[in-house]
């Protein structure tokens, strides 16, 4: 059975065929105008190095971020402005200032203003804490009867909770996920930079 033997070498466009790598030993001989390597008598390290050297890098191109996912980003993608922008519920509750609920208990209910949030909402000036809604019941008459104290805080997602103004979001380098392009869209963004998909042709060779 023939044994089948591998080459690497760069090849010119110009018709003169073949180029052995520069670390190789002296080429072996020629074929059909083809100057042959074996890949064998070259180390890993000289090859890589070949490698960077004669690979040039893909054009970079505008995407829309929906179309975006699985290329490769160009750039860093950093914030502009902090995320979340303002503090914001993260249970459906009621808006309070925590120091108004002190000492709110099953057998002291403290009446304070009736502030429905959602999840996701901002707060309201002036206040500093979401009370969840089984801890409060709405007395009907635009307040509420609060069971249990809240800390200052408590069940807040702060401004800039996620990320600060110029915090890298996204690290150039990145394949996008459909993670990293919630958080983009998150930050206000709608196309970003990426390497543009490559164009790759299989040659097939004689044995």
């Amino acid at each position: 059975m023939r044994r089948r033997t591998r080459y690497i070498g760069r090849y010119n466009s110009q018709g003169k065929g073949w180029s052995p790598l520069p670390a190789c030993p002296k080429p072996i001989g020629r074929k059909r105008g083809r100057i042959l390597t074996l890949a064998a008598l070259t180390s890993m390290e000289p090859a890589v190095a070949w490698i960077d050297e004669t690979v040039n890098a893909l054009d970079i191109e505008d995407a829309p971020l929906p179309a975006a996912r699985g290329l490769t980003l160009a750039e860093d993608i950093r914030a502009v402005q902090p995320i979340p922008t303002e503090d914001r519920a993260t249970v459906d509750g009621f808006a309070v200032q925590a120091s108004a609920s002190l000492g709110a208990g099953v057998y002291n209910p403290i009446r304070l203003p009736l502030i429905a949030m959602a999840g996701g909402d901002a707060l309201p000036a002036g206040t500093d804490a979401v009370v969840p809604r089984e801890l409060a019941e709405p007395d009907g008459q635009g307040y509420i009867e609060v069971v249990e104290a809240v800390a200052a805080g408590e069940n807040v997602e702060q401004q800039g909770a996620v990320a600060t103004i110029g915090a890298t979001l996204v690290r150039a380098g990145t394949r996008l996920a459909a993670r990293h392009i919630g958080l983009l869209l998150i930050a206000g963004l709608s196309r970003v930079p990426v390497v543009r998909r490559p164009r790759v042709r299989v040659l097939i060779t004689e044995r």
